[in-house]
């Protein structure tokens, strides 16, 4: 019998390149250039490489920043500024703000109190259903509170100085105003209008900024600069009940505006509060 003779495999066979293969496998590889059209902007640099964040970047959301990256920029901006830091939570600054923050809720909250004492003035002087006296006093109230939504927003942009000072101007024109008024629509004007808008430019940036200056006393402050309301709740139509039968009603509004100015005169210009 023949001996049977087995052939290696094709794949146990390892071929040595000639010269001539070498050189041709040299002439085969890529170049740089090449490899740079090759391969795609992302394998050019490894992950972590301020390159590939770029490129990255670039390719999920092109040439335009996010949005994120422009509120955080935006955000940080704004830190930037000089740091208060810790409220004093007591001490002479800050239990001054409690007290001025008490005269401004006494010029708002507290004239706003008088209306029903005058109410009743209206309906004889002017010839107009209570239901739409009632009206003066209920938008009065609600622009107390929605203008805070803008003036709130402005206190935290850091413009709490015009935003005051604006309201003080707007009451002050208000209450004068209201002094003159001999028809309906002016006092809805003069009255609901001019000193809801004064009203909410001043109280709530100066409730959110009174809190800024305590932490365990805050509840203290807060309940000072709110009793303001019962102060000016017992001055105003105490003044209203007593001028009004003597002086009239114009110089009764003009009284009251005069002690809400000089409420207002009190206010230090310190630079934080007013």
């Amino acid at each position: 019998m023949a001996e049977h003779t087995s052939l290696p495999e094709k794949e146990d066979v390892e071929e040595s390149p000639t010269p001539s293969g070498r050189l041709q496998a040299a002439s085969d590889s890529p170049t740089e250039g090449d490899l740079e059209q090759i391969l795609e902007p992302s394998e050019k640099a490894a992950p972590g490489n301020s390159e590939y964040i770029k490129q990255s970047t670039l390719e999920t959301v092109g040439t335009r920043p996010p949005v994120l990256t422009r509120t955080v920029t935006g955000r940080s901006n704004a830190s930037s500024r000089r740091d208060p830091g810790p409220p004093p939570d007591g001490g002479l600054l800050a239990w001054t703000q409690a007290v001025m923050a008490h005269l401004v809720i006494f010029s708002t909250w507290g004239y706003i109190s008088s209306f029903g004492l005058f109410q009743s003035y209206y309906e004889t002087a002017l010839g107009v259903p209570p239901s739409n006296i009632s009206w003066v006093g209920s938008v009065q109230v609600f622009l107390l509170f929605f203008i805070g939504t803008f003036s709130g927003r402005a206190l935290d942009a850091g413009f709490f100085h015009l935003v005051f000072i604006s309201g003080v101007i707007l009451q002050l024109l208000g209450v004068f105003m209201t002094s003159l008024a001999t028809k309906y629509w002016q006092l809805f004007l003069a009255q609901g209008i001019c000193n809801g808008v004064g009203g909410g430019l001043m109280f709530c940036p100066t409730m959110s900024l009174l809190s800024t200056y305590f932490l365990r006393n805050r509840s203290m402050a807060i309940g000072i600069a709110a009793s303001g309301t019962a102060t000016g709740g017992l001055v105003f139509p105490a003044i209203a009940r007593q001028l009004l039968p003597r002086v009239g009603f114009s110089w009764t509004v003009r009284v009251m505006e005069e002690i809400v100015l000089n409420a207002q005169k009190m206010l230090p210009c310190n630079g934080e509060c007013s």
